[in-house]
């Protein structure tokens, strides 16, 4: 099969020859799936060339045509997060690093201690490199999801400090108050997506393959999953469906495509991607929200 070369002067002369080397390599075509691949390449070549409603209608045929077998669910759900801020590992986008909160027996250890730090490193700003700002927290209290604080950096600044963890354990948002700024002045927002849990906790267990798989953290890397080789055509033409109905102003139709790649593959960043796309064309602030959520979490951004 390395070495096999399609003679296809003509489409139907293609098929055949391909269709020659399967069989030479003792496999076989799934009923139907010559239909299918046919549809998706003129699905493709329609949208190449701008033809977003052929484009659509093909994906639609060859998706119809699919053995029902490949539309199914092919990846295994994520685990639940723990629910716990202690030891735990966060993308923060205030100064775009990562936050690592202490474990709960270091701070009762030591209750002078930073409980949680971020920032630092260099950017470039008119050209020249500068040193971010290093945040601590201090003085942290933790009630159920909520977790209030002192904050200080290294410019100078301090106030308090509030976060909220999402009832998922995947996200929290929160906000920074400033002492220089007086009591009437508003809080600057702070959110972030979780990385990891303490070390050897997995999701609500131990060892899960959520959040924090065996104690290596549940990085982005080990939460995304490419869908298998035999259904990966399917999720993609799912999401190149969703990409066609947005050209032609269907979101309805686009989210419910997107929930159909999400669900078949519920790891694969691409179909959250379509997703918040597609609630956002709609108007739905808040599930958009919540989609880019889950794919940051996902790819652990």
């Amino acid at each position: 099969m390395e070495a096999y070369e399609a003679k296809c002067s003509t489409v139907d002369e293609a098929i055949a020859s391909a269709t020659a080397a399967i069989a030479q390599a003792e496999s076989q075509i799934g009923d139907g799936l010559t239909e299918v691949f046919i549809a998706l390449a003129e699905a493709k070549a329609a949208a190449l060339a701008g033809d977003a409603a052929t484009a659509r209608e093909r994906y639609a045929a060859a998706l119809a045509s699919a053995p029902p077998g490949l539309l199914e669910p092919c990846q295994q759900p994520l685990e639940p997060e723990t629910l716990e801020w202690a030891g735990s590992r966060w993308a923060e986008d205030r100064y775009s690093t990562e936050l690592s909160l202490a474990t709960a027996e270091k701070s009762a250890e030591d209750p002078e201690a930073a409980f949680g730090t971020c920032g630092g490193g260099n950017r470039v700003v008119d050209r020249k490199v500068v040193p971010k700002a290093t945040l601590t927290l201090r003085d942290c209290r933790v009630d159920g999801l909520r977790l209030t604080g002192r904050w200080e950096d290294t410019d100078g600044g301090a106030g308090e400090a509030e976060l909220l963890m999402s009832e998922s354990g995947r996200t929290f948002e929160g906000s920074l108050r400033s002492d220089a700024a007086g009591a009437e002045a508003a809080a600057s927002t702070w959110t972030g997506v979780r990385k990891s849990s303490a070390v050897g906790r997995g999701g609500r267990g131990r060892g899960g393959r959520g959040g924090g798989r065996g104690g290596r953290g549940g990085r982005g890397a080990m939460r995304t999953e490419t869908p298998p080789s035999r259904a990966k055509w399917v999720h993609e033409a799912w999401v190149a469906k969703v990409r066609c109905s947005l050209a032609l102003g269907d979101a309805d139709t686009a989210i419910a495509d997107a929930r159909a790649a999400t669900l078949m593959c519920c790891r694969t960043p691409s179909g959250w991607l379509a997703l918040a796309d597609a609630l956002e064309a709609n108007g739905e602030a808040l599930g958009a929200k919540d989609a880019r959520a889950e794919l940051a979490y996902l790819t652990g951004s």
